[in-house]
């Protein structure tokens, strides 16, 4: 396990730093942490092992379609799995303590780890925000008895630190490899293009860029996971991904210009 990227105090005296931040509200729970909120271990895994990793764990998940049943995976890892009230621009967020019960839940639950979710988000961001925090809790934990991370929503406040952004990518890798299969992601895909009348010579123009989004919008739904995860799931580096793109070469840019636009707001979308 390599260093913590915080002190190592914050993860002791942790809950200090949530306790009281979630209370009932309307039904719901309230948090008003801010984004900087990480206390995490470096994660020692390279890219290619987190996909491993998230495809070994995938085979254990009950099967929904061509996805899994995130949710079961987070209570089968003794998480409780929540809606929460968030500040504006917090989608999940994840607490585990190994030291005392959590703080500030309903009277008569206890749990030792937390998955909440915001509000306000549609099935495919929840299912994404749990995905994400349990890449947090499989890459991320090491030997800390305490871990906390709140995720941005996508386009929102982003972290300060490197170091947060790359935990932050890490984990939103592990989500979509384990959400987005590859070689079902891969099938589907070129299933739809062949649909649109999409071939391999086409060249990227601004026609096939509205085809390929509404593509992105489709697998969406199939996958419940946002088109903009779905975008993004274009240029990971699973093999069947990379064959995909060698056999469509604009693939991969409207991609990244989707996600772009997403971001920026320049498009009105689910994200």
């Amino acid at each position: 396990m390599k260093r913590n990227r915080h002190a190592q105090g914050h993860a002791l005296d942790s809950r200090d730093r949530y306790a009281g931040s979630y209370g009932p509200m309307n039904g719901a729970h309230n948090t008003t942490e801010k984004v900087k909120f990480m206390a995490l271990a470096d994660s020692t895994l390279n890219n290619t092992e987190i996909r491993e990793l998230a495809n070994s764990i995938r085979t254990s998940v009950p099967p929904i379609g061509d996805t899994v049943d995130v949710t079961a995976l987070a209570v089968a890892n003794e998480f409780s799995v929540r809606q929460f009230r968030t500040k504006p621009g917090i989608q999940s967020f994840i607490i585990v303590d190994d030291t005392a019960p959590i703080k500030g839940l309903p009277e008569g639950e206890i749990t030792h780890r937390l998955i909440g979710y915001s509000l306000i988000s549609n099935s495919a961001d929840r299912r994404g925000g749990i995905g994400h925090e349990l890449g947090h809790f499989y890459l991320h934990k090491g030997n800390l008895p305490v871990i906390y991370d709140a995720c941005p929503s996508p386009g929102a406040a982003k972290y300060t630190d490197a170091k947060d952004e790359t935990a932050n990518d890490q984990a939103e890798l592990f989500a979509r490899v384990l959400l987005i299969p590859a070689k079902e992601f891969s099938d589907r895909m070129k299933a739809e293009l062949n649909m649109a009348g999409i071939n391999e010579a086409d060249n990227g123009t601004n026609h096939t860029y509205i085809k390929t989004t509404k593509i992105f919008q489709s697998l969406g739904q199939r996958f419940v996971m946002t088109p903009r995860n779905i975008a993004q799931r274009v240029s990971d580096d699973d093999p069947e991904i990379k064959t995909l793109r060698l056999q469509y070469p604009f693939l991969k840019g409207i991609a990244e210009t989707y996600v772009q636009d997403v971001d920026s707001n320049r498009i009105d979308t689910n994200r």
